[in-house]
């Protein structure tokens, strides 16, 4: 699917008890993957591997991944070996994606577990240290592959995602692809634009073997409806609980989001746009993705 040759994608950090259906409908709608976050509340999921392994199973041909694990609280080779296994049974269509988000306490000193306090020093030298085992130097084969079942050479696309200006320059010096949290950008009013901190990801890119040019992905959050006030209904349902509701990437009928998501390719030179349909009713996050599809084609 494009979206003005750019592809089409989407992200779900909602209830996860109805990801399967969600997989499943998004691949029979031409989306070209499906994101599972990872997010320790009562209604979201925190195993996005976990899920991400289930969605695989039930789709054939849509690729699957976590956007991203917070690679704070894991060990790199656990999750490179989670990885080789995954693409033991579904090939190269698994997506590693980390994110350097912290959990608040006292949960995240539990998930840390006596490990090292979480810190952007820490995490660098942890992706660092995923990326060699997940896509090692010419010549050298993964110290992941000698201790876990997997193709003989594996190699599933590593994503840093995030929102930031030092996690854009480390994804490009490590020749990562990145994906920036467009919507979340946004709702925290953070410094600097987001076409800004993408370009100096471009800027700082340094091409591997597994990532030979810059890829950039945008994420989005809205609702896509016949109509606009049917949209805004669902947006404010979705943040009844909250004092104050936040500005959506994309709102109303369909050929309104398409001139919106083209406007955000547009601005951030995006590879790829990825969305999530925000609605606390299920058929009617299904009915948005659909109507983006439909629109997109």
């Amino acid at each position: 699917m494009t979206l003005r040759h750019t592809r089409l994608s989407a992200i779900d950090s909602q209830w996860p008890g109805q990801f399967a259906e969600t997989a499943s409908f998004l691949e029979q709608h031409g989306y070209y993957r499906y994101w599972l976050t990872e997010h320790h509340t009562r209604t979201q999921s925190a195993s996005p591997t976990l899920l991400a392994a289930l969605a695989a199973g039930v789709t054939e041909t849509i690729r699957v991944g976590t956007a991203g694990i917070l690679l704070h609280y894991a060990a790199p080779v656990r999750v490179a070996e989670d990885f080789r296994l995954l693409q033991l049974f579904y090939g190269n269509r698994m997506d590693l994606g980390v994110a350097a988000a912290v959990v608040p306490e006292p949960l995240g000193s539990a998930l840390l577990d006596g490990r090292a306090e979480a810190s952007m020093l820490h995490f660098a030298d942890k992706l660092v240290h995923l990326k060699r085992l997940v896509s090692p130097p010419k010549n050298e084969e993964s110290v992941a592959a000698h201790r876990s079942p997997g193709p003989q050479k594996a190699q599933c696309e590593l994503w840093l995602c995030g929102g930031g200006q030092r996690l854009a320059t480390l994804a490009g010096t490590l020749g990562m692809r990145f994906a920036f949290h467009h919507y979340l950008h946004q709702a925290r009013k953070a410094a600097g634009s987001g076409p800004e901190i993408t370009a100096q990801y471009r800027s700082a890119f340094s091409a591997d073997a597994s990532t030979d040019r810059p890829y950039v992905a945008v994420a989005c959050y809205g609702v896509c409806t016949d109509t606009r006030p049917e949209a805004e209904r669902l947006w404010r349902a979705n943040f009844s609980r909250q004092e104050e509701v936040p500005e959506p990437c994309f709102l109303g009928p369909p050929a309104v989001c398409l001139a919106r998501l083209r406007e955000i390719q547009r601005a951030y030179e995006a590879d790829e746009i990825v969305v999530q349909s925000v609605s606390p009713h299920f058929e009617a996050r299904l009915r948005s993705y659909q109507l983006l599809s439909n629109a997109a084609n």
